[in-house]
């Protein structure tokens, strides 16, 4: 028989899931929440008033594809825009006290006059041995804090690290494990080929809104049912894999009334979401999910009238409310934004952080007041216009001993099966590693 499956979830997960389960010869039914598919890989719309079309569109959040990605190049070779990819080198910078200065190559790190010459030598070498180890896993009983003290020194760990580490990991960093820096560097270490050219960061021209309606296609020629607009309330289990056919095991109540019959149901959702949507999840497995501590993002977005840097990524070494500052248009052609300049204020954060409630014009204001001080020639009356993004789970700490806290992807309700970030072991959060997640996600699914 066809096995009838839900996947939840309309990220590139959840897409990568159910177009293989389809090429698999499953049937297919796609939900998610939002009324387009993409999630953290969607794209939106910008007014725009006197550009050729009025409006410019990009991704929500951003992101940059390396030509080590292999898996979401595949996905993108099978959706016909893989040889479309426009690829370049991108610098990066650091502010600190109104001046940004470039970090972009090791020479560079060695001019940083904000730190001493000793403290840059050791930053360079922490770096290196980062780069240079080969067992992440091993790692992973090692606080990353006093390891970067000892590699680096005092001095470099108080001025350097210690700001990237509170902007990216808050509270949890005294709880992060070495494997978090190895990862970092290991991905460092592919945008920059050999380890020491320019880092190469690649697009798809018009970004994920290109992607996700190609994708989208895609799904609809495999057969894909797309149910969107409508979340799942609850998923029923009869508890009985055997039933005879045309009886299925499992029903995903959706959030407009209607329910799906299923004979497995994929979940792309987080680990903690999970634990609370699956009422019959074994006590000790639901407390599992529960441990995996996740970091949420605010993401502010700023159409501005020009590029502001030449840096794609801008490191901030003062206090700031700030994690960076990501300017798109240090990276895409002029034309993909219309001459604009495209600039993400990230700001990584706790799930349950009160700024999560802040009005938009409130978090922009706070966020453009910061840009203003990392970058004392940017201009409020430069902003053309200006978006925010939130979202509540984006990552899983990688805190100590993470491996023994990975989710399975079968759950202790039959047919229901878990496939989601927080299974990305020894690497960092991005879209290569979402598919590779997916795509090992369906051979457990199918082999049942």
């Amino acid at each position: 028989m066809t096995r009838e499956i839900v996947v939840v979830g309309g990220g590139v997960m959840g897409c990568t899931t159910a177009l293989r389960l389809a090429q698999a010869g499953c049937r297919v039914t796609l939900v998610d929440a939002s009324p387009e598919l993409g999630g953290l890989a969607s794209s939106w719309t910008f007014s725009a008033p006197g550009s050729p079309t009025g409006s410019v569109t990009w991704d929500r959040f951003y992101h940059v594809i390396l030509r080590t990605d292999s898996a979401w190049r595949h996905v993108l070779a099978e959706l016909g825009l893989d040889d479309s990819a426009v690829w370049s080198g991108t610098r990066t910078g650091a502010s600190t006290g109104g001046t940004v200065r470039s970090v972009s190559s090791p020479i560079d790190l060695l001019r940083f006059r904000p730190l001493s010459f000793i403290s840059r030598v050791r930053v360079g070498v922490t770096v290196l041995v980062a780069s240079r180890l080969r067992d992440g896993r091993a790692l992973e009983t090692r606080p990353l804090e006093p390891w970067l003290r000892k590699w680096s020194g005092r001095a470099a760990f108080e001025r350097f690290w210690r700001p990237q580490l509170r902007a990216k990991l808050g509270a949890t960093s005294a709880d992060v494990s070495v494997a978090f820096i190895w990862a970092t560097a290991q991905r460092l270490l592919r945008a920059r080929g050999s380890g020491v050219g320019p880092e190469q960061f690649g697009y798809v021209p018009g970004g994920y809104s290109t992607i996700m309606k190609r994708f989208t296609a895609a799904l609809e020629r495999a057969g894909v049912c797309l149910r969107l607009s409508t979340s799942v309330v609850r998923i029923e289990s009869s508890g009985d894999r055997g039933a005879p056919s045309g009886e299925a095991a499992l029903r995903v109540v959706l959030s407009d009334g209607s329910a799906l019959d299923a004979d497995d149901v994929v979940l792309t959702v987080s680990a903690r979401a999970a634990a609370t949507a699956l009422i019959g999840l074994s006590e000790s497995e639901r407390a599992a999910l529960r441990r995996i501590r996740y970091q949420g993002v605010l993401c502010v977005s700023l159409l501005l009238r020009a590029p502001l840097s030449p840096y794609y990524l801008t490191y901030l070494m003062d206090d700031t409310i700030l994690t960076g500052v990501v300017d798109m248009s240090a990276l895409v052609e002029p034309s993909e934004l219309d001459g604009h300049g495209l600039v993400y204020l990230p700001r990584y954060q706790a799930p349950d952080d009160p700024l999560f409630e802040a009005s938009d014009e409130e978090i922009v204001d706070r966020f453009s007041a910061a840009l203003g001080r990392a970058y004392p020639q940017f201009d409020r009356g430069d902003v053309v216009s200006a978006k925010v993004a939130r979202a509540k789970e984006v990552f899983a700490v990688p805190t100590l001993g993470y491996s023994a806290l990975v989710p399975s992807t079968r759950t202790s309700i039959p047919g229901v099966w878990l496939v989601n970030s927080a299974q990305i072991e020894q690497s960092t959060l991005n879209v290569d590693e979402s598919v590779r997640v997916a795509e090992r996600g369906v051979e457990e699914v199918l082999r049942g």
